[in-house]
Parts: C-alpha cells; sequence; structure tokens
C-alpha cells in the first residue's frame, strides 16, 4: 500500500479586504481547507502591493495558520507556475480562487477521498444553465461544450508542474485548461450551485445573504 501523498493549497485571485461576518473571504476559504486536512501545506498568490495588508490582517485578528506568500507574476499562469516551484513532487495540489469562500468542507473533503483513492485530476463543474449569474466566464475549461468550471482543482502535483512547463496560451485560463494541454485526463465532480466567485460588491452581498442562510441550515 502506497504512503498517502502530502496535500498542498495553492490560494489564487486573492484579494484581501472583503469581509462576510467579519472575516475576510480569504481567511474563509483558506480555514475551508485547514479544517479538512489539518497539515495542508498553504500557498498564497498575492499581489505585492497586498503582501503588507494580509500580513497585518492575519496578526492582528490571531490568523496563525502557517502560510507561504507567493508575489503575484504577469499573469495567473505565471503566478501558478512559480508557486508550483515550492511544491515537490509525490504531492496533491488543490487550488481555489481565494474569491470562492461558500465551498463546502464536504467537497473539499470529497475530492481529496478521490485524490487518494487514485484520481489523477478533478474538477468540479456545474451546467451551464445553472448558476451562470455567478460563475465567471473566465473559467471556462474544456470538460463539455456545456459546462462551467469551479474551484478547487486538484491534481497530482508532478502532472501539474508539467503541464506548467508548457509554453504560455492564451487559452490558459485555469488550472484545469492547463493540464488538458498536454492531454492530462480531467474528471468532473459535481459542482455546486452556492460556490460562487465573489467579484463585485453585489456578488459581496449576495455571499453574505447565503453565508446566513448555509450557517443557520448547519446550526
Amino acid at each position: 500500500m502506497s504512503l498517502q501523498r502530502k496535500k498542498y493549497l495553492i490560494v489564487t485571485d486573492a484579494v484581501p479586504g472583503r469581509e462576510i461576518s467579519g472575516r475576510d473571504i480569504l481567511r474563509i476559504s483558506i480555514r475551508k481547507f485547514v479544517d479538512v486536512c489539518p497539515d495542508i501545506r498553504v500557498l498564497v498568490i498575492l499581489p505585492a502591493g497586498r503582501v503588507g495588508q494580509w500580513m497585518d490582517y492575519c496578526s492582528v485578528n490571531n490568523f496563525n495558520i502557517p502560510q507561504s506568500v507567493v508575489t503575484a507574476a504577469f499573469t495567473p499562469y505565471h503566478s501558478i507556475r512559480k508557486a508550483l516551484e515550492r511544491i515537490p513532487d509525490d504531492a496533491v495540489v488543490a487550488v481555489h480562487d481565494g474569491r470562492r469562500p461558500l465551498v463546502s468542507s464536504r467537497l473539499i473533503r470529497d475530492m481529496f477521498d478521490r485524490m487518494d483513492e487514485g484520481a489523477r485530476a478533478l474538477v468540479p463543474v456545474v451546467t451551464a444553465n445553472e448558476g451562470t449569474m455567478t460563475l465567471s466566464e473566465d473559467m471556462l475549461i474544456p470538460v463539455s461544450a456545456s459546462c462551467l468550471s469551479q474551484t478547487p482543482q486538484m491534481f497530482l502535483s508532478e502532472d501539474l508542474k508539467a503541464a506548467y512547463r508548457q509554453a504560455y496560451d492564451l487559452r490558459f485560463v485555469d488550472p484545469a485548461s492547463v493540464a488538458a494541454g498536454i492531454n492530462i485526463p480531467l474528471t468532473p465532480v459535481e459542482g455546486e450551485r452556492y460556490n460562487i466567485r465573489i467579484d463585485t460588491e453585489e456578488d459581496l452581498a449576495a455571499a453574505r445573504a447565503l453565508w446566513r442562510v448555509l450557517t443557520d441550515a448547519n446550526n
């Protein structure tokens, strides 16, 4: 029986400063993964001008989860490639959009379990007619013409590192599309209607309302 691979989390598109229920959405996103996998290694991609703001937030709010900060590069593709330099082979890498704090612990746990059972690459998807108002168009992936992808997306680290050694292409809009570029088989998993990306103040208001509903439902 092979040893279980270590888990790594790369958090992308992180914009500190937006809060739900008094907590920064980046903090909520990271905490979701740490609660499921306490020994996960966390790498947060931040624009250079946001690093100090995030470090100050963590200090003031006693958010002491160990994490490494990766300064964002020219494109998301190059930022993730930079983060992957810190990750060894023989690991599982989850890449999650830090603007999606409503992802459920259930989805994270189920995906990690499937990776431990031998999956190679997992991508949550929803049908194009479900949740299209809250899913970014730039998250299209080649799973099917009628699907939109979400995060987290999970990969074997050696696969993802190999994929990101390709020359940059404008078609590379997320890790799944990069992996598809070297024919890594992508296994779709059922996404979540409420796993929305927060880009605007309207999105934030919707996420706050959903947070209250989801919190009440779990109490």
